[in-house]
């Protein structure tokens, strides 16, 4: 996979979980009720644990850092710096991407237009933490399981040139709290993030 279509797909993962609402009933859930949910945050800030697996390495790339969402566009995530380095930053405002390497490093500023490919999923990962299901299905194949308390939408990309970025993302959580989102690549790369902490 093209190095930076990495970068940038490691960068949009982040979810945004908020305090739990009461569990509702075993009915199935549906998209729309995950969607409605999902609408009622317009901010969050929160902690995360990333885990890496690339088929070239043998064994996993662990990263934590921060997540901040406004509504509707504004999406940041930061990655805690290590011990020789300082932190990297990506940043969603608008049609703008900025990622942000650090020590010293040049900013990388694009703009989604002129990068469609990662354009496409930018307003994907915009759509599902607006709660926007028309824009998420105008993307995606996306099959809902679960109830309201404990719900999973599996994402694929209905556009088969998309797949070598991105064969499947699954994101779960509960009521209007995302607590993990995992994904895989079409070079079998994968990577999984959970939300161990958060503050509204």
């Amino acid at each position: 996979m093209n190095p930076f279509r990495r970068i940038a797909l490691s960068g949009l993962l982040a979810a945004h979980p908020v305090h739990a609402a009461a569990p509702d009933s075993n009915i199935p859930v549906t998209l729309e009720q995950v969607m409605t949910a999902l609408r009622t945050v317009h901010h969050v800030d929160a902690r995360y644990i990333e885990h890496r697996t690339l088929h070239v390495l043998s064994r996993p790339i662990e990263t934590r850092g921060s997540l901040h969402f406004e509504a509707p566009g504004h999406l940041e995530k930061t990655t805690d710096p290590a011990a020789d380095a300082s932190a990297d930053r990506l940043t969603i405002d608008g049609d703008r991407l900025t990622i942000d390497r650090g020590s010293g490093a040049s900013l990388l500023v694009l703009s989604l237009r002129e990068h469609p490919e990662i354009g496409i999923l930018v307003e994907s990962i915009r759509a599902t933490l607006s709660g926007d299901g028309d824009a998420l299905r105008r993307v995606f194949d996306v099959t809902p399981s679960g109830t309201i308390d404990h719900w999973q939408l599996v994402l694929q990309p209905r556009d088969p040139a998309q797949h070598a970025l991105l064969q499947w993302m699954r994101v779960s959580g509960y009521a209007e709290r995302i607590t993990a989102i995992e994904t895989a690549d079409g070079e079998g790369d994968r990577t999984e993030m959970a939300i161990v902490e958060q503050a509204r």
